[in-house]
C-alpha cells in the first residue's frame, strides 16, 4: 500500500537526513550522494536529492532508461553543453536522449524526478534523443486547495519540500514552486 501521508521537510533536515547513499555512475567521478524523498511503488517512479561533489564529471556520452526531470538548487551543473543554476527552469531529459560532458565544477544539488527506475548506459550509436512532455511545472503562488491527484512540492524561496497526497490541502509556503504530479503520466517510449 502506498504511503499517502503527507510530508513537508525544510532544506536543512533534508541535508542532515542519514539516508543519504553513494550512487556510481557509469563513466562518471567521484560518486554522487542521493536521499530518496518519495517513491511511486506503481510506476517505481521516484524524486530525490542529489548531490554532486566538487570535481564530479562524465565526459563520456550516456543514455538513461527513464525520463529526468530536474531543477538545481545550489551550485551549478552542467549538462551537455548547456550550465544550470538555482531559480532556473525545470530541466527536461527524456528517456534514452544522450547526455554529454557533464560536471559540476563546485558542486550542486539537484531535485530530481525519474518517470522509472534509472538505468544509466554508455550510449550506443543507434540511440536518438526522444522527446517527452514537461509534467512539472513551475508557479508562481501554489494555490492551498486539494488537488485529485498526489504532489511533490519544492518551495525556492522557503527551500521546502512536500508530498501531499490527493485531496490534502497544500501547505503555506510563500513565493515559487516547483509542482509535480503523481502519478506522471506514462512514458510514452
Amino acid at each position: 500500500m502506498p504511503d499517502r501521508t503527507s510530508r513537508t521537510r525544510g532544506r536543512d533536515d533534508l541535508l542532515a537526513d542519514p539516508g543519504w547513499v553513494a550512487v556510481p555512475l557509469p563513466a562518471a567521478a567521484p560518486e554522487v550522494s542521493l536521499l530518496r524523498l518519495h517513491l511511486d511503488r506503481g510506476t517505481r517512479a521516484t524524486v530525490s536529492l542529489v548531490r554532486f561533489p566538487a570535481g564530479w564529471a562524465r565526459p563520456s556520452t550516456v543514455h538513461c532508461t527513464a525520463t529526468e526531470e530536474f531543477v538545481v538548487i545550489d551550485g551549478l551543473l552542467r549538462v551537455s553543453g548547456a550550465t544550470y543554476r538555482p531559480g532556473g527552469d525545470v530541466v527536461v531529459v527524456p528517456a534514452g536522449a544522450p547526455r554529454s560532458a557533464s560536471s559540476a565544477p563546485d558542486g550542486a544539488l539537484a531535485l530530481a524526478w525519474f518517470s522509472g527506475v534509472p538505468e544509466w548506459h554508455l550510449q550506443p550509436d543507434d540511440c536518438l534523443p526522444r522527446t517527452a512532455p514537461a509534467v512539472t511545472r513551475r508557479v508562481d503562488r501554489l494555490a492551498p486547495d486539494p488537488a485529485p491527484y498526489d504532489r511533490d512540492v519544492w518551495w525556492v524561496q522557503g527551500e521546502q519540500w512536500a508530498y501531499v497526497p490527493a485531496g490534502a490541502p497544500v501547505p503555506d509556503h510563500p513565493g515559487a514552486a516547483f509542482v509535480r504530479p503523481w502519478p506522471p503520466p506514462a512514458d510514452p517510449h
